[in-house]
């Protein structure tokens, strides 16, 4: 603006592109169809920003504004709407505080029983196809960030706030936080990190913590395979958590 309006347009569009290219990583990172649809809204308010006349904000919209410019104005109407709509239904929110609070339930207060371990929780049958489908879903409905082993495949639940310094590194040391992994043996662990831990206001048992994640998760395989995917959102969305939580 120090300059002129037309820079001040062209740096905004340019500013808001880079961003558009950004966020195209977390929808090839999770799947997720929000993240695409918000990367194209950026995409086209930068082409509105980058060809926008400058005369036009002097002289009025409404008079001055070429066809191309309202016809991207509209979209980028429509288009925030449809992400406000999907923000506040919590398609776009990454439910890691739902899945703690969840596996929290009815657990028993236990003082210093935490242990900087992963927990073996029991043995189930499973195709590595279907885990590898239920391992799509619980990303592309960002319960958790997936990551395939050889032999395994590991989940790890994230907070909203959390998600972007992780889905912007090129490698992630998941060991030291918490996570649930399913090998191609049936064996399902646990590990729950301490700051996780402290996340909760009462000191619980950590055992049964442990256990209580490992069979949330078991339920939701069961729900998965079983079609019934739909109500696993439904479970979380009942507990009515802030979509900035």
């Amino acid at each position: 603006m120090i300059f002129d309006l037309k820079v001040a347009l062209r740096i905004m569009g340019a500013t808001i592109l880079i961003y558009a290219l950004l966020s195209l990583l977390p929808y090839f990172r999770t799947k997720n169809y929000g993240f695409l649809l918000s990367s194209i809204f950026m995409f086209i308010l930068s082409a509105f920003m980058l060809t926008l006349p400058a005369e036009s904000i002097v002289d009025g919209i409404r008079d001055t504004i070429p066809a191309y410019s309202a016809l991207l104005m509209i979209v980028i109407i429509v288009m925030m709407v449809i992400l406000i709509y999907l923000s506040s239904t919590r398609k776009l929110k990454w439910r890691g505080t739902e899945i703690f609070e969840m596996a929290a339930d009815n657990i028993e207060e236990s003082t210093e029983s935490y242990t900087a371990r992963p927990r073996p929780i029991m043995k189930i049958d499973y195709s590595n196809s279907e885990l590898r489908e239920f391992a799509e879903f619980l990303s592309r409905k960002l319960i958790c960030l997936t990551f395939k082993e050889d032999n395994r495949y590991v989940f790890m639940p994230v907070k909203t706030g959390e998600e972007i310094p992780l889905l912007y590194k090129p490698t992630i040391d998941y060991e030291e936080r918490s996570w649930i992994a399913f090998d191609f043996d049936g064996n399902v662990s646990v590990n729950i990190a301490k700051k996780d831990y402290f996340f909760y206001k009462d000191d619980l048992d950590f055992d049964q913590l442990c256990d209580s994640m490992g069979q949330l998760f078991l339920e939701f395989f069961e729900l998965f395979k079983k079609g019934n995917e739909v109500r696993i959102i439904d479970r979380m969305d009942e507990l009515r958590v802030s979509v900035f939580q």
